[in-house]
């Protein structure tokens, strides 16, 4: 844009001021001193109106001017700008703090959607109360599964930049690592940050990008931490796409990238979970999987908050190989039927808004998967089992995850509170008091 058209010295006269109205088109131009401040503005209809009252063409630009002039100091001031032009104002003039213009808006120039923007998403982690490994594939095809999960706060952080060229680079924070793509055709998995590569071509986004990743949620934790990044790398992306993913099929997609194009063995709960948040009854079938997202009552997700404490075992859970392992279990089958009662009773329970039970049947479903495999446990995990279950501490507890390793769940009555947080301080365990979330995948966007 040509500045020239719409400013005016301070010393020249109305007939130059009327040549540049006729050139710029706009109806009006603004009167400068100086220093380049902007001082006045000159309507067509201001020289008028000065000329029917005598004056002359000669006369001193100032003469018709108006002091009174409307300008914006942020262009990003929509609100602004759109009421001026509602207005009919043809041109608008952005100034900085004194007054000195740094450019023109006119109304071609107004795009709502064509703002340098990040966007924004976060996945919780979950935790699961039963059901787990009736959710793998090979299980549920035949013979049906379900289960019980609530997501908490602790989640996986992305956020993204859209490019103007097709590039993408890729930061992780926990990973302290950084990728540079040319074009999401050079994707190739070779153990650095595959899961948010896999994401991305399956996606197979039309823009280059900036994405930066970050979690609460450790490795091998058994809180479902990578469905919760492919789930907030998704989201993001999906934001930005021109067609939108819903939230089953972000959750399928989730699932895809790390069963199908990964390989990694495991089953669907922690991708549905993370995805819809809160509660979750999931149900399995090979004609279709079913999420259930129950609203509970505010008091009683307070109250299950006031019940509930994680520790960590410190050690990994043993993820995909233990899978492998239970898939191929004969004692899978008499498993899953008998978790398939707990969650009934699970179920009954929260929708009755009953939790005094709730301890004991987390208990039972623990003690179904620990016959399972030798290896689902360790002399460490039973050791802190039997430390911190008991009449006094905590009515029961379940290892989550796969088995072998990470957070520990342990469920505790309100009279036994203080007495169990004593006790696993005197223990120096690493422990976490939760905080139920609600909302699920959560994507939004903030100006640069």
């Amino acid at each position: 844009m040509n500045f020239n058209l719409y400013l005016i010295d301070f010393g020249k006269n109305i007939k130059d001021g009327m040549h540049k109205i006729s050139k710029n088109k706009k109806g009006i131009i603004y009167i400068i001193n100086k220093k380049k401040i902007i001082i006045g503005s000159v309507s067509d209809g201001d020289i008028r109106r000065y000329l029917l009252k005598g004056g002359t063409i000669k006369d001193n630009i100032q003469r018709c001017s108006n002091h009174n002039f409307k300008y914006v100091f942020d262009e990003k001031d929509t609100d602004k700008i759109l009421k001026l032009l509602d207005q009919k104002f043809e041109v608008i003039p952005v100034l900085d703090n004194k007054k000195r213009v740094l450019k023109f808006i006119e109304r071609k120039d107004i795009n709502l959607f064509n703002k340098n923007i990040i966007v924004r998403s976060r996945s919780p982690a979950r935790i699961s109360f039963v059901g787990g490994g009736t959710d793998v594939t090979k299980y549920f095809f035949e013979k049906s599964g379900a289960s019980i999960s609530f997501t908490i706060n602790k989640f996986c952080n992305v956020h993204l930049i859209k490019r103007n060229d097709e590039k993408i680079i890729i930061s992780s924070n926990d990973f302290n690592k950084k990728i540079i793509l040319n074009k999401n055709e050079d994707i190739k998995y070779d153990g650095n940050l595959d899961l948010i590569k896999s994401c991305i071509k399956l996606l197979k986004p039309s823009f280059g990008f900036e994405i930066f990743v970050e979690t609460d949620v450790k490795p091998g934790s058994g809180l479902g931490g990578s469905a919760a990044v492919s789930s907030a790398v998704i989201g993001a992306i999906n934001y930005i796409q021109p067609y939108k993913l819903n939230k089953y099929q972000i959750a399928e997609l989730a699932f895809q990238v790390e069963r199908i194009e990964l390989g990694v063995t495991g089953g669907w709960q922690d991708q549905y979970s993370t995805v819809f948040g809160g509660c979750n009854f999931m149900e399995y079938s090979e004609n279709k999987n079913l999420v259930q997202n129950l609203i509970l009552p505010n008091n009683l997700f307070d109250e299950l908050e006031r019940r509930i404490i994680l520790c960590d075992t410190n050690m990994p859970h043993k993820g995909s190989s233990m899978q492998i392992k239970l898939s191929k279990n004969e004692k899978i089958d008499d498993y899953g039927k008998k978790s398939k009662i707990l969650f009934s009773k699970i179920k009954e329970d929260l929708l009755r808004g009953k939790v005094k039970d709730i301890g004991k049947l987390i208990q039972s479903s623990w003690d179904l998967k620990k016959k399972l495999d030798k290896k689902m446990t360790n002399k460490k995990i039973l050791d802190m089992e039997k430390k911190l279950c008991s009449k006094s501490l905590a009515d029961g507890c379940r290892l989550l995850g796969t088995g072998g390793g990470g957070y520990m769940l342990f469920y505790i009555q309100p009279k036994n509170w203080f007495n169990f947080l004593s006790k696993i301080k005197s223990m120096n365990l690493n422990y976490y008091p939760i905080k139920f979330d609600t909302k699920g995948l959560n994507v939004w966007e903030t100006e640069i």
